[in-house]
This record gives structure tokens, C-alpha cells and sequence, in this order.
């Protein structure tokens, strides 16, 4: 099967044509990034730039400064981000408040387990504890030796 070479010129002639005409320009897609809420913010400022400089004059030298201005141009463009990466943002941070809780409550089971350990190292040397200590001995002997006197009147 041949091609007829006419034909196929008049399709490729067609599509370049259309290539030519339809295609979407950058001002195209820049109108419709404006759309989507991007800001394109161009400023400008004119810096000075000094320098010294040396004219010899009646054999002696002479300093001046003189300067020179250059113009900085600035283009910054501000992109709005996408519904996915406000979504991972959200995310990230709900995980980052998630972890801290977590630590914070670790952290407060800790503390509340120093605090009773060192509770408990007080009430083992306080003055209280060593006169119940006392107190206990005193009734175990007391105990004992009356425990001893009924043996005798019992004739045990």
C-alpha cells in the first residue's frame, strides 16, 4: 500500500497549521497561574557602590571617593501550595503535637515517680519514724516481760 505524498503533506501541513495557531503562549499559562493565586512581586533598588580613588596632583597624592549606582532587580514569586501539601503539613505537625504529649506525659509519670521515692527516703530518716521504730521495740519488750510474769504466776 502506498502513501500518496500529497495527502500526507496536506496532513503534516495541517498539523503544524494547527500547532502554529492553538498553541498556549507563556502569557497563557502565567494569567492562569494568577488565577490559581500566585504573586509575582518585582522590586527594585538602586545600591551605591563607593570607591576610592587617588589623583596625583603638584606631587602630591589626593584622595577622593567617588561612586557608582547599580540597580538590583528582585523577582520573587509567591506560589500558594496544594490541597496535598497543606494535608502532609497538617499531618506533620498533628504527629510533631502527638510526640510531644507523649514525652510530656512520660516525663510526668517520671517526676511523680522521683517525687514518691524521695517522699519515701524522707519518712524513712524523719524523727517520726525513728520514735514509731522505738515505740515498737518498747511494746515487743514490754510484751515479752509480761508474757514472763504471767508464766510465773501460772507456774509454767
Amino acid at each position: 500500500m502506498r502513501l500518496n505524498t500529497n495527502k500526507f503533506t496536506f496532513v503534516l501541513l495541517l498539523v503544524l497549521a494547527y500547532i502554529l495557531l492553538f498553541r498556549c503562549s507563556a502569557t497563557y499559562h502565567l494569567e492562569k497561574a494568577v488565577k490559581k493565586g500566585v504573586k509575582i512581586d518585582s522590586r527594585i533598588d538602586t545600591v551605591r557602590v563607593y570607591f576610592r580613588d587617588s589623583v596625583i596632583k603638584d606631587g602630591f597624592k589626593e584622595y577622593f571617593y567617588n561612586y557608582r549606582d547599580t540597580i538590583i532587580q528582585n523577582n520573587t514569586v509567591y506560589v500558594p501550595k496544594t490541597r496535598y501539601q497543606t494535608k502532609t503539613e497538617y499531618k506533620i505537625i498533628k504527629e510533631q503535637i502527638q510526640q510531644d504529649a507523649k514525652t510530656d506525659r512520660l516525663q510526668l509519670k517520671q517526676d511523680a515517680k522521683t517525687d514518691r521515692k524521695e517522699i519515701q527516703a524522707e519518712k524513712k530518716t524523719s524523727l517520726s519514724s525513728i520514735l514509731k521504730f522505738l515505740a515498737v521495740i518498747l511494746g515487743l519488750v514490754l510484751l515479752i516481760v509480761l508474757l514472763l510474769k504471767a508464766n510465773k504466776k501460772i507456774g509454767l
